[in-house]
């Protein structure tokens, strides 16, 4: 059973380091933006019909695997961690459809928990985030270490300026057996 804890340890970063983060924000898309670099609450994009659609499978699909739990109330538009992930990872994949691998699931799942313990826990002003919220498999992101079948065992993140509490979600790693 995993136990999740506090991680307050740094605050973000000031001073010289306001122009790379400036510089970082320029590269995300325009939705995590609003949510992670202009503090604003709401994702204020105009998605067309396909993508709505998409972002509904995917969070059926994430609600249904016991992902994601976000309320009925919470829409498209919601800055939560949870929806910030869950946006961010349908504007980055494609659903089969009929999604009917447990390979494809399990690769989404842990793509949706990282992501979501990577907005919660403040994953701009990490001292070290290297290919974090990328398209690149989860296991290639700093810190991330994953068995052969490619699920994650470890996440050592220590001393890389993590601010916040653990989100719930990330209990959903089963076969995660190291923390630090």
């Amino acid at each position: 059973m995993f136990v999740l804890l506090p991680v307050f340890l740094l605050g973000p970063k000031g001073g010289d380091d306001d122009d790379s983060f400036e510089e970082l924000c320029k590269t995300l898309r325009p939705s995590l933006q609003r949510c992670l670099c202009e503090d604003d609450d709401t994702i204020d994009e105009p998605y067309g019909t396909d993508f709505i659609e998409q972002y509904q499978a995917m969070r059926t699909l994430l609600t249904t695997e016991g992902a994601l739990n976000l309320s009925s109330a919470e829409t498209i538009k919601s800055c939560s961690p949870q929806n910030t992930a869950l946006v961010w990872l349908t504007e980055e994949e494609s659903l089969p459809t009929p999604v009917t691998s447990n390979n494809s699931t399990s690769h989404l799942v842990q793509r949706y928990l990282l992501a979501t313990m990577f907005v919660q826990l403040s994953g701009l002003f990490w001292d070290n985030f290297h290919r974090w919220m990328t398209e690149v498999d989860v296991c290639r992101w700093v810190g991330v270490t994953c068995s052969q079948k490619g699920m994650v065992t470890e996440l050592d993140l220590q001393k890389n300026n993590l601010v916040g509490t653990l989100p719930q979600e990330i209990s959903r790693l089963s076969l995660l057996s190291k923390w630090e």
